[in-house]
């Protein structure tokens, strides 16, 4: 914060200074948050909002995590609860389709603002609704390094595309 004072003098220099530093705005939806229980990272966390980063071609949005290429990763959205924020990343890591077809590897990592990461799971896409792009990955934790040990398996449901998330705890 104290970089950024230095670096502007009215309104319209924040949005080129924040770009500038390395922290460009995200364009993202709050009317599509949803409720998150964050137990299953096993580090004391519970409640928690989701708000997704919105799926658009505007400055500050992102690509449906359907049509990411092999190896593409997006910042899909963030948790937001009492002892702070956590990005939510998602890499594509196989599969050449677009959209993305059952069986098609998907790894999530959920990081500090700083980017420490807390965790890093995997999981095959599983299509339940092509039509509406309903889709559920199970996630299971990685070996890498990461804040987070011990942490339980997770279903995450990506509704409308991957618009909206929502998690059902195994």
């Amino acid at each position: 914060m104290e970089e950024l004072k230095g670096m502007v003098s009215a309104p319209q220099e924040i949005d080129g200074a924040t770009n500038e530093l390395g922290i460009p705005a995200e364009l993202l939806n709050v009317g599509l948050a949803t409720a998150a229980n964050l137990e299953f990272l096993n580090i004391g966390l519970k409640n928690a909002v989701y708000i997704p980063r919105q799926v658009s071609e505007r400055e500050g949005g992102r690509k449906s995590l359907y049509f990411l290429c092999k190896g593409e990763t997006a910042m899909a959205g963030i948790y937001t609860a009492e002892s702070g924020i956590l990005k939510r990343y998602v890499t594509r890591l196989s599969g050449s389709t677009k959209p993305a077809k059952t069986g098609d590897l998907y790894m999530e990592e959920l990081k500090t603002v700083d980017g420490r990461l807390i965790y890093q799971g995997t999981g095959t896409l599983e299509i339940l609704d092509e039509r509406l792009g309903i889709g559920q990955i199970r996630l299971a934790q990685t070996n890498t390094r990461q804040y987070s040990v011990g942490a339980k398996d997770d279903v995450m449901v990506w509704v409308l595309w991957s618009c909206i998330k929502v998690v059902v705890n195994s």
